[in-house]
């Protein structure tokens, strides 16, 4: 006969009887205070939901090439859409140069994870994408790259609820600037 439970001191029975109970508790709670952005952040990462894909509320978005972009050539740019967390991970901090080495690569391996919108434009082309290029897409992310022979990230995030951007592609490197709203 094991005796050893009952010669446990009372308070380490009672912690070990009931182990499950602060987290049964707290996940009682959780929905009830998720309008604390402290809460509502543990409760994501307690039970998983993350940020929703949404569609971004962009009315347009407009390149515009410089009469010298990259050294007076053509010059690649990619929208790029991504609708996985997993994608957002590995496109986030990746600078221009890797993206268009291996944006094959990530598109074999993430097949519905994203969409890519290529272009391509010369010295003194501007570019309008309407709202019809992305409305059917609901994403987590969104990133511009543009392929400059110089060194730098050459990326820029674009926030979803923007009302559209200005990418203004320059002799070596770009910048996007958000429309400003009403």
């Amino acid at each position: 006969m094991n005796a050893a439970p009952l010669l446990q001191p009372a308070r380490a029975r009672a912690r070990s009887a009931y182990p499950c109970f602060g987290a049964f508790f707290l996940a009682l709670l959780m929905p009830v205070l998720s309008g604390c952005s402290v809460v509502s952040g543990a409760y994501s990462a307690v039970f998983g939901s993350g940020p929703r894909p949404v569609t971004p509320d962009w009315k347009s978005l407009v390149f515009l090439a410089d009469d010298q972009v990259n050294q007076n050539s053509p010059i690649a740019v990619d929208l790029v859409l991504a609708r996985e967390q997993a994608v957002v991970d590995a496109v986030q901090a990746m600078p221009a140069s890797r993206w268009f080495a291996s944006r094959g690569d990530i598109e074999r391996s993430f097949p519905q994870g994203l969409a890519v919108t290529r272009m391509e434009l010369v010295p003194g082309q501007s570019m309008r994408l309407t709202p019809e290029t992305f409305a059917a897409s609901k994403v987590l992310a969104a990133f511009v790259f543009a392929d400059y022979p110089v060194s730098g990230e050459q990326r820029e995030r674009l926030m979803l609820d923007a009302r559209g951007y200005l990418i203004q592609l320059g002799a070596r490197g770009f910048k996007a600037t958000a429309a400003k709203t009403d």
